[in-house]
């Protein structure tokens, strides 16, 4: 049976990962899909009632909007700013290894001999699995922040 400590290792970065997917990915995707269907029941609505649909208003429906340069730069600013979080939760997990705050469980001496402990093995493993892993929305969050920045206010 794991320790508490080790439990929250293992599990910490599954559900970190789990809701970063929800609240980035499919929540804005669901909100949309609601305020597009309240919009469609509105126009069905007033259709069954009689009243014409103006063709733009179906047009602009259809339509997907174009990004701009004010939302790159949220989106950029957004994404790196998940990115410094995934890196302080990292660089906080390897301190606290470092220092040791985590309790040792089982101690072994390697070939050189070093001791190691495994829940202070998997500590460090996780900040820096956090650290490595705030690499690619850094990455991101910089590509739409350079892309908004650049684009001139006329294109948008």
């Amino acid at each position: 049976m794991r320790n508490p400590g080790e439990l929250l290792a293992i599990l910490a970065p599954m559900l970190l990962g789990a809701a970063i997917i929800y609240f980035i990915f499919i929540l804005p995707t669901q909100l949309r899909g609601r305020e597009r269907g309240r919009l469609y029941d509105l126009l069905k609505h007033g259709y069954d009632k009689g009243q014409p649909v103006p063709s733009e208003l179906i047009r602009e429906l259809m339509r997907k909007p174009m990004p701009t340069r004010e939302r790159d730069i949220r989106w950029g600013a957004l994404i790196l700013s998940l990115a410094a979080g995934l890196a302080l939760f990292g660089a906080t997990m390897v301190t606290l290894w470092q220092t040791g705050v985590f309790e040792q469980t089982h101690t072994w001496t390697d070939d050189l001999g070093v001791k190691h402990t495994q829940l202070d093995t998997d500590e460090r493993n996780t900040g820096l699995m956090f650290l490595m892993l705030a690499i690619m929305p850094a990455c991101i969050g910089f590509t739409f922040l350079m892309l908004g920045l650049t684009k001139r206010r006329d294109d948008t």
